[in-house]
């Protein structure tokens, strides 16, 4: 396969660039990243990755909506797979520091309708999954969360309100709006950054 001689790499996010993102102060930044299991203690302004900033984001809108942690944790493996897919459809987003054949005959597979270009994407990406996530979320209730996985589904018409709807195209577009720049960079395995 051509990609198994490339890697790709997941941008760090500075801690002001957390801070404009998830848009809190410093303190609520530390308890967010504690959250997403990094202990950061106070006066302390580590850069932590993409996936991390993605689901601060989604637990920073779960705590505005009144959702426990525990609740935004079961969607956080969806909501942030399917964020990650999304910016990485958008070749603004990929970096080649090193360009080389394997990824010059990568990138030509990134262009096209959506259904071909996401395994592409899925399998360069760390810790990101091709099969089937949400890609929006809407929250009744903590028992009550109603999914879309397809932007061809609709949802049902119950005539309630939820409380909370998380849909990843605003995550991708929010992330893009705070983070200028690439956020993956691709390199021949063996060469990625330390």
């Amino acid at each position: 396969m051509i990609q198994s001689n490339i890697a790709a790499e997941l941008r760090m996010l500075s801690f002001t660039e957390l801070e404009r993102l998830c848009q809190r102060r410093s303190i609520d930044i530390q308890r967010l990243a504690n959250l997403c299991g990094h202990n950061i203690l106070s006066g302390q302004a580590p850069s932590l990755g993409l996936a991390t900033g993605i689901n601060m984001l989604i637990h920073q809108k779960g705590q505005e909506a009144g959702f426990e942690p525990s609740v935004m944790r079961n969607w956080l493996p969806h909501l942030r797979n399917e964020t990650l897919l999304r910016l990485g459809e958008d070749l603004e987003n990929w970096v080649c520091p090193e360009p080389s054949e394997e990824w010059q005959s990568y990138v030509t597979q990134l262009y096209g309708v959506r259904e071909n270009t996401r395994p592409h994407i899925g399998r360069l990406l760390p810790g990101c999954s091709t099969d089937p996530t949400a890609w929006k979320v809407r929250f009744f209730s903590s028992a009550d969360v109603e999914t879309l996985k397809d932007e061809n589904d609709s949802w049902a018409s119950h005539g309630r309100t939820p409380r909370l709807v998380i849909d990843a195209d605003d995550l991708a577009q929010r992330i893009k709006a705070v983070c200028v720049g690439p956020l993956f960079t691709v390199r021949p395995k063996g060469r990625l950054a330390a």
